[in-house]
């Protein structure tokens, strides 16, 4: 069962959808760009004995306004999530950060690195502002046009268990396929877009040195964002431990939660 949505007013007439379980310290958790904080189930439900956990719905998904921006950059993201916090009154949260969510959560840490003094990057983005343009208009035009063709039903259907190991059961594939056709057009379409704009090597370039002890972990059979670019990552960042889900591809917190929500924990300390 899902926990109910709340909303919080962060000014300007912008509202963020978050859902909110436990006590303890805080784990901000971020999502990826066909997901939604209903991707965190098992996390509220696996970690809550030990942590406040706090997913947030990004701008323009679940129970968050629309996005300001068409084209949004990931520190615009990143700068709604630490406002978030402010909101809600906290100082500092363990940063969990999955696809989109990871790229996002290498701009929060980059823009305030006192605010987040643990990191999960779980199957991070890296984004595509390095590649070519012809290749990044191939990337968007995609993402955008399938879901302008078949809606978010039919891009669920097709993307979604891509998303899954073969190995997934097929209630879990259901679930990450159901959670997938929730998205909205308006919120899919910015995340696209700032998937397009992001660079996480930047991003972890501005990071405070020594950095924040960090955990990056990646589905084995991951094809949506492939082991290669997470040990990547993890080498960018020093003293980070890297780790790879042998049952998982993309949707790991879904895929395998006992071992994704151990990593967490033994992680951030609970």
């Amino acid at each position: 069962m899902e926990l109910p949505l709340k909303q919080k007013d962060l000014g300007q007439d912008r509202r963020v959808g978050y859902r909110d379980a436990g006590e303890g310290p805080v784990v901000l958790a971020l999502h990826g760009v066909g997901s939604s904080s209903a991707s965190y189930v098992e996390q509220l439900r696996g970690l809550s004995d030990r942590f406040r956990v706090i997913p947030w719905d990004a701008p323009g998904y679940g129970g968050s306004d629309d996005p300001a921006s068409e084209s949004p950059q990931p520190r615009d993201y990143a700068a709604d999530a630490v406002a978030l916090l402010d909101a809600l009154g906290i100082e500092q949260a363990c940063l969990l950060g999955h696809s989109m969510g990871g790229l996002i959560a290498a701009a929060a840490v980059a823009i305030a690195p006192d605010r987040f003094p643990r990191v999960v990057l779980s199957s991070c983005a890296s984004g595509y502002n390095t590649r070519d343009e012809e290749e990044r208009a191939t990337r968007l035009q995609g993402r955008l046009g399938l879901l302008t063709e078949v809606g978010p039903q039919g891009l669920a259907e097709k993307r979604g268990p891509g998303n899954c190991a073969p190995m997934t059961p097929p209630a879990v594939v259901e679930r990450v396929v159901e959670i997938m056709s929730r998205v909205r057009p308006e919120g899919y379409s910015a995340g696209a877009h700032l998937l397009d704009n992001g660079d996480v090597f930047r991003e972890l370039r501005a990071w405070p040195k020594p950095p924040p002890p960090t955990l990056v972990m990646v589905g084995k059979h991951d094809k949506t964002t492939p082991p290669a670019g997470s040990r990547r990552i993890a080498h960018c960042i020093p003293g980070a431990r890297y780790i790879e889900l042998g049952e998982s591809a993309h949707a790991g917190y879904l895929e395998q939660p006992a071992l994704f929500n151990r990593l967490v924990a033994e992680h951030f300390g609970g």
